[in-house]
């Protein structure tokens, strides 16, 4: 009798805080962009031009804002005060649900200069596993697209997983 009592407790307490967790997570989800590319700057600090890679690709909210707030940066040149900088530039953004049906998209870091890829340092994936697909699913022939949000710790292990939409196709 214990045991049902026990069982029955934790599965209730494990439906409350899956009820809550996605709601949760949803809250404080964020998602987040690296944009990359070049810029120039004219010998008075001020930003002459700069260059999107792959622009096509950038959803027009991104190309929009940096549009917005790149053009007005200005710099502390300290090389030739004749000649115009030209330096990689990577510019990170982050989405942050606003409510319901808006999302809040900011600049929140940008970084100048060239990398250094003869460091050898690279961030990759260790392993990966392809997830495995339910055999009832295959089965009855149905496919679909899951969404995730997913929270990952400092040493790269997924900490949290939400499934935030499924469409599903027969």
């Amino acid at each position: 009798m214990k045991r049902w009592i026990v069982a029955a407790l934790s599965a209730s307490l494990a439906f409350a805080a899956w009820a809550a967790g996605p709601n949760e997570v949803r809250e404080r989800a964020e998602g987040s962009m690296l944009v990359t590319g070049w810029i120039d700057v004219s010998p008075d600090g001020s930003v002459h031009s700069y260059t999107l890679d792959k622009p096509g690709k950038l959803p027009a909210v991104v190309t929009d804002l940096i549009q917005k707030n790149v053009p007005a940066w200005t710099f502390k040149l300290d090389g030739n005060p004749n000649m115009i900088e030209r330096a990689r530039m990577s510019i990170r953004l982050v989405a942050r649900r606003a409510d319901d049906t808006h999302d809040a998209v900011t600049i929140t870091g940008a970084n100048f200069g060239e990398s250094n890829p003869a460091s050898g340092e690279s961030v990759t994936y260790k392993s990966r596993q392809p997830p495995k697909y339910p055999l009832s699913a295959v089965q009855a022939h149905v496919g679909g697209t899951v969404y995730l949000y997913l929270r990952v710790d400092r040493q790269g292990q997924v900490a949290d997983a939400v499934a935030e939409q499924v469409n599903l196709s027969a």
